[in-house]
């Protein structure tokens, strides 16, 4: 289980500008239970690791997708008195542990679920952890790391909490992941936070 969610996370970072479906595929978050997350996510993976099996597009891509909302579930629930203080380390622990309680309440809901280890019950940050409000827009001048990535989708939580918004739309989400980095190139002394605000607020 911790495998397939590093991947799906490791996924999600790498395919950050390409979100887009080709069609419109808005989902309210909180309808999502832990079992539809985990099928999501395992399914695109062999049970045995050791053997070799074709990829499966589709299936990749519904891991990818679920990545992408855990990673924005964690900045959804980020709790007041930390703002937007993100620990990157503290985003893959989450979501090994997200995967092992999912995986043992598959009818709970995923939203739920994701409270118990992030929010006001996640951790304090380690040394690791960054405020992305400190964050430049020059920081994308020559593209999106894993970290960054992380960052830009974190962020899309984070407002959308802020907005108390918990429908993820694929489509719009990857136009504004597009808007973002855009809007980057044109204020490069901007930071992350304005960005965000900018391109993902209400």
């Amino acid at each position: 289980m911790f495998r397939v969610v590093k991947c799906a996370l490791a996924g999600a970072t790498l395919s950050l500008f390409a979100v887009a479906p080709a069609s419109a595929e808005a989902i309210d978050v909180s309808t999502i239970t832990c079992g539809e997350m985990i099928e999501s996510v395992t399914g695109a993976f062999p049970k045995n690791p050791d053997k070799a099996a074709p990829a499966n597009p589709s299936q990749e891509r519904a891991a990818q997708k679920m990545g992408v909302i855990m990673i924005w579930l964690h900045g959804y629930n980020a709790s007041e008195d930390r703002g937007t203080v993100l620990d990157y380390a503290q985003v893959k622990s989450y979501a090994e542990e997200l995967g092992a309680f999912c995986a043992l309440n598959p009818k709970i809901g995923l939203m739920t679920a994701a409270k118990k280890y992030s929010g006001d019950n996640a951790p304090k940050p380690s040394r690791d952890a960054v405020d992305v409000s400190t964050i430049k827009c020059s920081a994308l001048k020559d593209g999106a790391n894993e970290k960054l990535s992380v960052a830009i989708i974190w962020l899309g939580g984070w407002q959308a909490g802020v907005d108390d918004e918990s429908t993820f739309d694929f489509e719009e989400f990857g136009e504004d992941i597009t808007k973002f980095a855009e809007f980057c190139a044109k204020n490069p002394s901007k930071g992350f936070v304005t960005a965000a605000k900018d391109v993902f607020g209400n």
